[in-house]
């Protein structure tokens, strides 16, 4: 079982979309219908900007750093550093205000992620771990997959992931580099190979949502632009990104990193082909991984 660290937003996002089309949340109403007690200006975005990262916000880190230090007055460093409960982190960062203009420029965003959990997790009268266990994760047949809202829950068969001690460059001298945060949206998705497969299965021959084709069109539809002024630059969907004209033609895409977990989730729309690669440790080059993956297999089909 591995933590797939950013994997987790297209569950977050695909969550969203379910409750939007239940009618309890409406994706262009601003975020201060449902949150409230965000700052001022906060409480005017939509929505759809949070799910795009388009919101203003950046990581943790960058929007909580004028407002809380670390050990010894040192910046703040998330993931296996420095603590705070869930409700710790939401009473800081409902403070914050957009680093730049809402809808202005696409700026990668766990904090986004993480208050669209709390919407979520308020709309429905559920955690985000029971919501969406119950909406997405057992009709897909993943019952063993679960949002993990508790870290130090004991999990069977973890693959607990390792970073290179410093200086140790081969020496194979390792560390257990596992996160110590509870929080959930962003991140906090645990699943293995063969049950993440039954995920991907969902974008083949869908089965979730009222209408499965409809659900399986809206998680692949085009939300924002990465960059408004160059038309073939990637665009961001529900929690994936697409990119229309990628090396094999159309994708659907999203990388993660948290602690020392690495994963790649990489679907081909056109082509029904896809990969994903789930790593326990922080120095492996997934990229050359990926590259060769598509290249074994795509290349000599072009």
């Amino acid at each position: 079982m591995f933590r797939v660290a950013s994997l987790s937003k297209q569950f977050t996002a695909a969550a969203l979309a379910l409750a939007a089309n239940d009618g309890l949340v409406d994706l262009d109403a601003p975020i201060g219908r449902y949150l409230p007690n965000l700052q001022a200006r906060t409480r005017q975005i939509p929505l759809r900007f949070f799910m795009t990262h388009t919101a203003g916000f950046a990581g943790f880190e960058e929007s909580l750093q004028p407002h809380v230090k670390g050990l010894n007055g040192k910046p703040v460093t998330f993931g296996t550093g420095d603590y705070l409960a869930p409700d710790e982190l939401f009473e800081l960062s409902r403070q914050t205000a957009p680093l730049s203009d809402p809808g202005e420029k696409f700026t990668y965003s766990n904090m986004s992620y993480y208050w669209l959990g709390r919407v979520i997790e308020r709309v429905t009268d559920e955690s985000l771990r029971q919501y969406i266990s119950r909406k997405l994760l057992v009709p897909a047949g993943m019952r063993r997959s679960f949002i993990s809202d508790n870290a130090d829950e004991v999990i069977p068969d973890r693959a607990t992931a390792y970073t290179p001690l410093s200086g140790s460059l081969g020496s194979y001298q390792f560390e257990v580099s596992e996160t110590n945060l509870d929080w959930v949206g962003a991140n906090a998705l645990v699943t293995s190979i063969n049950e993440f497969l039954l995920w991907d299965e969902q974008f083949r021959t869908p089965t979730l949502g009222r209408t499965p084709e409809a659900f399986r069109a809206q998680l692949v539809s085009r939300q924002g632009d990465l960059d408004k002024d160059d038309p073939d630059s990637a665009g961001y969907a529900f929690g994936l990104y697409v990119k229309d004209r990628d090396s094999y033609g159309r994708s659907v895409y999203h990388r993660g990193s948290w602690a020392a977990y690495r994963s790649i989730y990489k679907r081909y729309l056109d082509r029904d082909f896809a990969y994903f690669i789930f790593c326990n440790r922080s120095d492996v080059d997934r990229e050359q991984i990926s590259q060769a993956i598509e290249d074994i297999y795509l290349k000599t089909r072009s």
